[in-house]
């Protein structure tokens, strides 16, 4: 679809309806003037159109789509598609660097509460970082009444209401209904160079969990999983897999690890 008025025609009787679509650049049309309390309901009209635009939509800021000179020629699209169904998003979106535990008894208070859990386990001589917070994650499971305090901790980190929000948001109507090819088109810090395979990190999440990108701020993302994990291991996984790619992202771990089964939004934070 490339006329706006076919646009604005798919999005009668929606929450869409009357907002003006407009051509941009690189192939994109851009919806403007949104009101930026009720940018999901928007998201979610132009998600619905998309067997019928043919285009996948995401939110940005008017910032995030200056940049853009031309549309991806159709070999470098399938280039990139087959980079991204190929790779291994994982070998360059790696676990953070380990190190020593310090301080671990005021750690376990703080997540714990002072003296729950085994503070005997001759596991935490010489603990590493990552090592603890996986030890905080398992007594958490294992004792419903610490995993009531974990869950409320982080109950906020798969909720939309901790969302980032622009008063000048844009909605960008990307040229391709397959969102995992949105790198293509927005950038995201996170990802640098390595646009391939945050692709491909997209697609295995689509795949997997049913996630679907909703906004690209930049240094940040938001996704709506539809099939959030049910299993411990896997919530685990993803979570790592998450902070991987949302690198400055300040919560622990065991964290979003115990919120993920109990929400469906995602944020990503990755900044200089």
């Amino acid at each position: 679809m490339k006329d706006p008025h076919e646009f604005m025609a798919a999005f009668r009787g929606t929450a869409l309806d009357g907002h003006m679509v407009e051509e941009g650049p690189a192939g994109i049309f851009v919806v403007e003037g949104l009101d930026s309390t009720a940018l999901l309901p928007l998201w979610h009209a132009a998600r619905a159109a998309v067997p019928v635009t043919g285009r996948w939509p995401v939110i940005t800021g008017l910032e995030d789509t200056v940049d853009l000179d031309r549309e991806p020629a159709p070999e470098e699209c399938a280039a990139f598609a087959a980079a991204a169904q190929t790779l291994d998003p994982w070998a360059v979106f790696s676990e953070r660097p380990d190190f020593e535990a310090w301080q671990v008894s005021s750690y376990l208070d703080a997540c714990l509460g002072p003296d729950a859990g085994r503070r005997d386990d001759p596991r935490l001589g010489g603990i590493t970082r990552r090592g603890l917070d996986r030890w905080v994650y398992d007594q958490m499971l294992a004792d419903p009444v610490l995993a009531g305090r974990g869950i409320a901790r982080g109950a906020m980190l798969t909720s939309t209401r901790g969302w980032h929000a622009e008063t000048d948001a844009q909605l960008v109507l990307l040229p391709t209904p397959a969102q995992w090819l949105t790198p293509l088109w927005l950038s995201y810090y996170g990802a640098g160079r390595d646009r391939e395979s945050l692709g491909a990190a997209i697609l295995e999440w689509e795949q997997r969990w049913g996630a679907q990108l909703v906004a690209s701020w930049g240094t940040m993302l938001q996704f709506l999983a539809s099939r959030p994990p049910s299993d411990s291991e896997d919530a685990w996984g993803l979570a790592g897999q998450l902070m991987a790619v949302g690198g400055s992202l300040q919560h622990e771990q065991w964290e979003l690890a115990l919120a993920l089964p109990r929400g469906e939004a995602w944020f990503l934070h990755c900044r200089p």
